[in-house]
């Protein structure tokens, strides 16, 4: 029997490499795709691209501190290996896929947050600062599928020379301006898009299949935005993670307002 199709798609990062027979990885839960029209934000293309401009002294949009912010936003350099599940014996062949994360305060924790979908089934994790062309080899110190997020380090201390990091704001209200800070699809500098909270409601997170609190904004959100910050005034409120294929400008960020709430469900990895 042949599963209907959905709309929903399911985890799946974009490849530079050409792959006819790429196969998606199965549900986590064992449950078929919904038809809910959401579609999480699949990784940008990965491109070697050793330019980059210095971020600017003093820059705000929409209230958001900017200068801040392109001190702490990383793009994430993924290389994956998904489970063969017809020969288990053997896996996918590799392919590499970007994101965004970015910088969590106090510094000396050395923290960064980036989105669960971004770094599954990694074999390599690489950061990339705003205005440095060189990547760091980073760990990843926990994941938390249900909640798609994902939590890293790097142990090179050359990384966190001229960063900053972004502190956990409230949960904000309807009609509240923010931006969004990322390395979306489109180029490779940093990405600035500003909108509303539209919504705040219980949504379907298509990575873990779990039904959690979700903010709808009418920025744009695209490939390559996954596990960026959405920012207002100088604190992070959440990250972007999923946009509906079916609207026009409706993206959905995982709130972190409660910072430590999320990462009750992070699974630990020694």
């Amino acid at each position: 029997m042949h599963a209907a199709a959905s709309p929903l798609k399911r985890p799946r990062p974009a490849t530079l490499e050409h792959h006819p027979h790429f196969h998606a990885p199965p549900n986590p839960y064992n449950a078929p795709p919904e038809n809910t029209g959401m579609q999480q934000l699949a990784p940008q293309h990965a491109a070697n691209h050793p330019h980059a401009h210095a971020a600017p002294k003093h820059l705000s949009v929409g209230g958001a501190n900017l200068s801040k912010a392109v001190k702490s936003v990383v793009k994430v350099f993924s290389t994956i290996a998904c489970p063969n599940f017809a020969t288990p014996w053997q896996m996918h062949q590799q392919s590499k896929s970007t994101a965004s994360g970015f910088i969590l305060h106090p510094l000396s924790e050395r923290r960064i947050l980036t989105n669960a979908h971004a770094v599954a089934n990694q074999i390599q994790v690489q950061l990339r600062k705003h205005g440095n062309a060189k990547k760091f080899p980073a760990k990843v110190l926990a994941t938390g599928h249900e909640c798609d997020i994902a939590l890293l380090t790097v142990t090179d201390d050359e990384f966190w020379e001229g960063v900053d990091g972004l502190e956990i704001g409230g949960l904000p209200h309807m009609q509240e301006s923010v931006v969004v800070v990322g390395y979306p699809t489109g180029g490779e500098n940093i990405c600035v898009t500003k909108g509303v909270i539209s919504r705040v409601d219980r949504q379907l997170y298509s990575h873990g299949r779990t039904s959690l609190l979700a903010l709808q904004i009418d920025a744009a959100i695209n490939s390559g935005n996954s596990g960026g910050p959405v920012i207002m005034g100088d604190k992070v409120i959440g990250l972007a993670f999923q946009c509906l294929t079916v609207g026009e400008n409706i993206g959905y960020v995982i709130p972190v307002s409660k910072a430590n709430r999320p990462l009750c469900f992070v699974r630990y990895i020694d």
